[in-house]
């Protein structure tokens, strides 16, 4: 019982710094994500040595699963965004709408596609980053 507390502790605590890693969209940070994680299961492998690394791995890697699909849906919830912004105070119907554009519009959605490196700004406008396109070609391949 101690190994689980143990690995569950280094799991959470690999959430932790990760978090600290996500300034902004999880998509920007993943590699960063993906390194603390596996460090965290590096740690973990060396502190439980009672459980076979394997059976470590698959809780590892279905927990990172579960984390990465809760927080992406989290934040990219537009409706929990709104019902939080509607937690401040009474709004208009204006308001809400230009909140919306400001945070999920067109810009927005460049700004951290750049940030992520999936674009890149050049003199011309933007254009699709090495990453970018490698991302085009693999959304096309699991299409």
């Amino acid at each position: 019982m101690t190994n689980v507390a143990v690995a569950c502790a280094v799991f959470a605590a690999s959430v932790i710094v990760s978090e600290r890693f996500t300034t902004h969209k999880l998509q920007s940070a993943l590699g960063r994500v993906l390194i603390v994680h596996l460090a965290g299961l590096l740690i973990a492998t060396a502190l439980v040595r009672t459980v076979d690394p394997a059976v470590l791995a698959v809780f590892w890697f279905g927990s990172l699963a579960g984390w990465i699909g809760v927080r992406s849906h989290l934040e990219s919830s537009i409706l929990l965004q709104m019902l939080h912004a509607l937690d401040r105070g009474a709004t208009t119907r204006e308001q809400v709408l230009a909140r919306c554009l400001e945070e999920y519009g067109p810009t927005a959605r460049i700004d951290e596609l750049v940030r992520g490196r999936f674009l890149a700004r050049t003199p011309r406008g933007v254009t699709p980053s090495r990453k970018g396109r490698l991302a085009a070609r693999a959304a096309l391949f699991f299409r």
